[in-house]
C-alpha cells in the first residue's frame, strides 16, 4: 500500500503540472505579448509534449488501478463517472449560457442539430476538426481519451498475455501513421494517442525501469538538450511526433522523480494534491476563462502579460473548485445513487 501511495502523489504532481502547463500554453498562444512562457523549445512547441505526457500519465494510471477487469460493465461504468458528470455540468451551463444569448436552441447555423450526440458523448472537440459542432469546451484530447478508454480492456489484455506481439502492433500502427498519411496525421490522430498510453502502461508494468536512476538521469539529459539545442532537421509531421513522444517520455520519467522528492514535504504535498484533484474541471473550463479574460483585456506588455495569467489562474481554479463540488454534491444525491443503483442493478442493502 505504502508504494501505491507514493506512485499517486507522484501522478497527482505530474497531473497538477499537466493541467497548469496547458493552460499557459493556451495563454501564450492568444495573447498578444511577445512574451510567450511556456509556448515554444528549441525543436519545437510544449503543446505535443504536454499531450503526450497526459497520455502516458493516463495509461499509467489506469493501468495501476485496473491491472485486472473482474467486470467490464463495472469498468466502463467508473469511467463514465470520472468523466461525464462534470463534462455534461460545465457544458450544459454554457450550451444553456449561448441558448439564451442567441434566443435559438439550435444556435449554431454552420452545423446540424444532430451533431449534438457528439458532445453527448464527450467526442466532440475529438471530431471538430472533421464535423463542425457544438464543441464548448474542454480539450480534442478528451474525446481521444474516451476513445482510449473504450480500447482499454484490449490492450490490457495484450499487455499482460501477449507483451510482446501487443507492443510491436501498437508500435508498427503508430509507425504506419509516421509513414503513411493514415486519417488525419497529426499528433490528433488515434494512433498517435495509444502509443502515448500504452508507453505508461508499459512504465507501470514495469516499474523497475521508470524507478532506476539512470532512467531519470538519462531522461532528464535529453529533455534539457532537446529543449535547449536546435536539431539541424526540418521538423515535419512524423519528426515532430517523434520529438513529442521522446519529450513526453522523458518529462513523465523527470517529473515522477522531482515528484517523488517534492511530496515528501508535507505541506507541498497537500498543495500538489488539491491541485491535481482540479486537474480536469481545469481542462475543461481553461480555454473559456482563457478568452472571455483576453476579450476584455489583453495584454501586450510582460509584466501585464503576468497579472493576467494570475487572474486567468485565479479564475480557472475558483470555476474548477466550484465544478468539482457541485459534481460531488451531484454524485452523492440520491436521484443518482438511483441512476446508479439502476445502471449496476444493485439491491439497496442495510448497513450498521
Amino acid at each position: 500500500m505504502p508504494k501505491k501511495k507514493e506512485k499517486m502523489a507522484n501522478i497527482e504532481f505530474i497531473r497538477a503540472v499537466c493541467s497548469i502547463g496547458i493552460l499557459v500554453y493556451h495563454y501564450s498562444g492568444h495573447v498578444k505579448s511577445g512574451f510567450k512562457l511556456f509556448r515554444f523549445y528549441a525543436n519545437g512547441n510544449w503543446g505535443g509534449t504536454v499531450v503526450a505526457l497526459f497520455f502516458i500519465m493516463s495509461g499509467a494510471m489506469l493501468y495501476l488501478n485496473n491491472r485486472e477487469i473482474p467486470s467490464l460493465k463495472n469498468f466502463y461504468y467508473k469511467r463514465f463517472k470520472s468523466v461525464y458528470p462534470a463534462f455534461y455540468i460545465a457544458f450544459l451551463t454554457f450550451f444553456l449560457y449561448n441558448v439564451f444569448k442567441s434566443k435559438s436552441f439550435f444556435y449554431k447555423t454552420d452545423c446540424s442539430p444532430f451533431t449534438l450526440i457528439l458532445s453527448v458523448l464527450g467526442v466532440d472537440g475529438y471530431f471538430n476538426y472533421a464535423i463542425p459542432n457544438y464543441y464548448l469546451l474542454g480539450e480534442w484530447f478528451l474525446g481521444a481519451l474516451i476513445l482510449l478508454y473504450a480500447l482499454y480492456p484490449l490492450l490490457r489484455y495484450g499487455i499482460e498475455k501477449k507483451t510482446v506481439a501487443t507492443t510491436v502492433t501498437v508500435t508498427a500502427l503508430y509507425a504506419a501513421v509516421l509513414l503513411y498519411n493514415v486519417f488525419k496525421a497529426d499528433i490528433t490522430n488515434l494512433f498517435c494517442c495509444v502509443i502515448s498510453f500504452y508507453i505508461g502502461m508499459l512504465l507501470f508494468k514495469y516499474p523497475k525501469v521508470l524507478k532506476s536512476f539512470p532512467c531519470f538521469l538519462i531522461s532528464s539529459a535529453v529533455l534539457l538538450f532537446l529543449c535547449l539545442y536546435k536539431l539541424p532537421f526540418k521538423f515535419g509531421f512524423p519528426l515532430r511526433s517523434l520529438t513529442d513522444h521522446i519529450m513526453g517520455f522523458c518529462f513523465f520519467t523527470a517529473l515522477f522523480w522531482i515528484g517523488d522528492f517534492v511530496t515528501k514535504v508535507g505541506w507541498i504535498k497537500t498543495v500538489f494534491e488539491k491541485l491535481g484533484a482540479l486537474s480536469y474541471p481545469i481542462f475543461l473550463l481553461q480555454h473559456r476563462v482563457i478568452n472571455g479574460v483576453l476579450r476584455i483585456y489583453n495584454p501586450t506588455g510582460v509584466k501585464d502579460y503576468a497579472l493576467v495569467l494570475l487572474i486567468i489562474l485565479a479564475i480557472t481554479l475558483a470555476g474548477a473548485w466550484l465544478l468539482n463540488f457541485v459534481t460531488k454534491k451531484l454524485l452523492k444525491s440520491e436521484a443518482y445513487r438511483d441512476f446508479e443503483n439502476m445502471i449496476l442493478k444493485k439491491r439497496e442493502t442495510q448497513t450498521d
